[in-house]
């Protein structure tokens, strides 16, 4: 076989090779970028959903069944000292039931808080996703495919010019340049960026990353959870993603290094893959449709508040047991 033969043959393998990692790189960016966006975004924004139409309601059915069960084992406590023919006050027997259940109640606290906070960044989301619309002057359309490069070069031109997102009537320049992307929906431009950060500085495809490269992805993180379009702009801008054929060099050490970094992307995204189908077939993502059908949520809504509405006759007779234990215990 002629050296041309083998140098070409090399240089096609070499070819395919960065082609194959390139693409894998992108997917593994689609699939991060899809994961954190579950994670960071849309399950807590299903949860906060949930819990103020179904989480709430079970949670009070929760507190009744802990006062239900306080409400027992002071019967209990009581019922011993008249058999005993002791004296004891409903405040001791409270507190003996309160010191037993004290584990439940601090559970009951943390699921109270965590729903809280759930409320709160749902609000919170709310009034920064309505902001980045009003800076982008977004009113809701078709969202089609649209060339992307052309996109990208739309926020490099306003980053560079300190003004993405903004429209000052009296600044004709910064008119001219942002009239081809006006109303982009704000919501698939930071997926856009995101997705971009991700391959550019996530660990798993670019293990070489500076101290100061992690900071910026964990700042991208924290920005796309919060909805911080205006921070992301400024990490897209700082970013540069890394070339595949700069990193390797058309060589036999060059071809095994992409077959070993091929061989590891391969796996990671096999492992995103499964990840993101854990997410969506558990909760909160799998009370997508439920929470989508009003008739059944509203069900469920009567349901629960049929069983509300039971513990609060049982709370009502342990109460009335209570009270006859301390007349006997008075007589």
């Amino acid at each position: 076989m002629s050296t041309e033969i083998i140098i070409s043959e090399l240089q096609n393998e070499y070819d395919a090779l960065v082609a194959e990692v390139q693409k894998l790189k992108d997917e593994i960016a689609d699939l991060t970028a899809e994961k954190d966006d579950l994670e960071l975004h849309i399950c807590r924004e299903l949860k906060a959903e949930y819990d103020h139409k179904i989480g709430a309601l079970e949670l009070e059915i929760t507190s009744y069944n802990i006062e239900i069960e306080k409400l027992r084992s002071m019967i209990e406590y009581l019922q011993a000292a008249v058999n005993r023919g002791e004296e004891a006050t409903r405040e001791e027997a409270e507190a003996d039931a309160e010191e037993k259940l004290h584990e439940f109640y601090e559970d009951l606290d943390k699921k109270a808080k965590n729903i809280k906070k759930e409320q709160e960044y749902a609000r919170q989301r709310w009034e920064q996703d309505k902001e980045n619309a009003k800076k982008n002057g977004y009113e809701p359309e078709d969202d089609s495919d649209f060339d992307w490069k052309d996109f990208f070069d739309w926020i490099h031109i306003n980053i560079s010019h300190g003004k993405a997102g903004d429209h000052d009537e009296g600044n004709d320049h910064e008119q001219e340049q942002t009239s081809a992307k006006k109303n982009i929906n704000p919501d698939v431009e930071m997926k856009a960026l995101y997705h971009k950060i991700v391959k550019a500085l996530h660990p798993d495809m670019n293990p070489d990353i500076t101290e100061r490269e992690k900071a910026l992805l964990d700042e991208a993180i924290k920005a796309y959870s919060e909805g911080d379009l205006d921070r992301l702009r400024e990490i897209a801008e700082i970013i540069d993603d890394a070339d595949i054929a700069g990193r390797f060099p058309n060589s036999p050490e060059g071809i095994e290094g992409l077959k070993a970094l091929k061989e590891k992307l391969t796996g990671q995204k096999k492992n995103l893959e499964t990840d993101i189908d854990g997410i969506k077939n558990s909760f909160p993502y799998n009370m997508v449709d439920f929470l989508a059908d009003d008739e059944a949520v509203a069900a469920r809504q009567e349901e629960l508040m049929k069983i509300i509405e039971s513990c609060k006759a049982t709370i009502e007779a342990l109460n009335e047991r209570i009270a006859l234990l301390q007349k006997e215990m008075d007589a």
